[in-house]
């Protein structure tokens, strides 16, 4: 009788798993979801000459891109290979475009800079293994940017100051 049983609650279920799965549209797919936007996370430079955003290059790598306000100039200022940027942050000299990156997925963010201009990109926290995060952007300190940097010890993160137009690393304290 317990078998009997089993099988009846087995076959319901299974019926009405069936069921309710007809009843469902179509799948959406991977892309829709999980996919790159078209565009995304738009910020103006500082002296609103200029817009930055996120979108997908030719690999479908999401690179920043930016724009002369009123020209058609679109030019992609990074060159992920793998992961793609998902953070970038204007610096106040309006000059300099500032994002993390990390290296193959390791999770160890630096610090880079893109001067606009000349094309130029450093790694303001150029530690192998450390992650730093950028904590501000202050608008009336053009040449520095507050970064944490765990280089001392990789279960903390203290706070450094690269400065914009030079790489060194600069301890607040």
């Amino acid at each position: 009788m317990k078998v009997l049983r089993r099988m009846f609650a087995i076959g319901f279920l299974a019926l009405a798993a069936i069921t309710a799965q007809a009843d469902l549209g179509p799948l959406i797919p991977r892309d829709v979801v999980f996919g790159n936007p078209e565009r995304a996370a738009p910020r103006m430079s500082p002296d609103a000459k200029r817009l930055a955003w996120l979108a997908p290059d030719k690999k479908n790598v999401l690179q920043v891109w930016v724009r002369t306000i009123g020209q058609n100039d679109d030019k992609m200022v990074t060159a992920d290979k793998k992961r793609g940027i998902r953070q970038y942050f204007w610096a106040s000299d309006n000059k300099t475009l500032l994002y993390l990156q990390d290296n193959d997925g390791d999770e160890n963010f630096h610090a880079y800079g893109v001067d606009l201009d000349s094309g130029v990109v450093r790694d303001y926290t150029a530690i192998q293994g450390a992650r730093a995060e950028v904590v501000a952007v202050e608008p009336d300190i053009a040449d520095q940017i507050l970064v944490a940097v765990n280089a001392r010890n990789r279960q903390l993160i203290p706070s450094q100051a690269p400065r914009a137009a030079s790489a060194a690393l600069l301890p607040l304290g």
